[in-house]
C-alpha cells in the first residue's frame, strides 16, 4: 500500500484531465493523463458509490491511464478519485469526478390513440429497476400543449405507469 508523501518531500501532483464516458447502465470508460511535470510508476483509483447501492468502495492499483469499469448499478451515482503513485508514495491530491450511469429503459410500452388529439401511454418499470426518480416522456413533433412530461416513480417496487398527451388547438 503506497504511503502518502510526508513533509519535506516535494508533493507528487495528481493526474490531469479526468474523463468519464458512460457506456451503458453498468459500464463506464475512465481515462486521464499522467501529471505532466512529475515521474510516476502508476495510479490508484478509488470508486465510491454515492447512491445507496449496497456496494463497497473499490480501490485499484493501475499502471495504465485508462480503464473500463463494469458491474455498476444502472442509474446509480458514483465518485471516482485517481491519485498518482511513485514507488511507495501516493499524491495527497487526487483528480476526482462524479458520474451517474444510465438507468435501464422501461419495459413494455403501449400507446393508444384515443382520438386525433389525444394519446394514452402505459409502460412497465425497468427490470432490474436500478436507480431513478422519474420517467421522462416526450412527444415528437413538439406540437402538443404538453410535449415533455416528468412522471414520478410510484411505489416500491414500482408498478406500471401511465401518462397522456393532448394536442393543442393551434
Amino acid at each position: 500500500v503506497p504511503e502518502v508523501i510526508s513533509a519535506g518531500q516535494p508533493p507528487l501532483p495528481p493526474p490531469e484531465s479526468l474523463t468519464v464516458d458512460i457506456l451503458s447502465g453498468s459500464e463506464v470508460l475512465v481515462s486521464w493523463r499522467p501529471p505532466s511535470l512529475a515521474d510516476h510508476s502508476g495510479f490508484k483509483l478509488r470508486l465510491a458509490p454515492l447512491s445507496d447501492t449496497g456496494e463497497s468502495v473499490r480501490s485499484l492499483g493501475l499502471r495504465n491511464s485508462s480503464l473500463r469499469l463494469g458491474d455498476l448499478k444502472p442509474g446509480a451515482t458514483y465518485q471516482i478519485q485517481i491519485s498518482t503513485v511513485l514507488g511507495d508514495m501516493e499524491s495527497q491530491a487526487a483528480v476526482a469526478a462524479n458520474f451517474t450511469t444510465r438507468p435501464n429503459p422501461v419495459g413494455r410500452f403501449i400507446v393508444w390513440f384515443r382520438n386525433s388529439t389525444t394519446l394514452n401511454m402505459l409502460w412497465q418499470p425497468p427490470h432490474p429497476a436500478g436507480f431513478y426518480t422519474d420517467y421522462a416522456v416526450s412527444l415528437q413533433p413538439q406540437d402538443a400543449d404538453i410535449s415533455e412530461l416528468l412522471v414520478p416513480r410510484e411505489g416500491s417496487p414500482p408498478g406500471p405507469s401511465k401518462a397522456w398527451c393532448q394536442a393543442g388547438s393551434t
